[in-house]
């Protein structure tokens, strides 16, 4: 199966160093990282329950971020070099 669809790329430009960003992302987004979502699955016994759970760990965006990469971490293992302000990536 193949599903084609648009996607809108927005860049904006901040004034604000590159850790006051990458903070108030992570506050506005919440996160089930801290406990990990096979752990979340793990525990939870129902689809509301699971749901509850996830939602308790909402914060002001709507959105969740489930797992959040270093990509700097990598990069340097297969030769490049990362810009030290753009070497995390969140998946909300």
């Amino acid at each position: 199966m193949r599903t084609m669809f648009t996607v809108h790329h927005n860049e904006h430009v901040s004034s604000r160093s590159f850790e006051e960003v990458v903070n108030a992302f992570e506050s506005a987004v919440g996160s089930v990282e801290d406990t990990g979502f096979a752990v979340l699955v793990a525990s939870t016994k129902s689809a509301e329950e699971f749901e509850s759970q996830v939602k308790s760990r909402e914060s002001t965006s709507g959105f969740m971020r489930f797992l959040t990469v270093d990509h700097g971490s990598w990069m340097t293992h297969v030769g490049l070099k990362p810009r030290l302000e753009c070497t995390r990536s969140a998946i909300p």
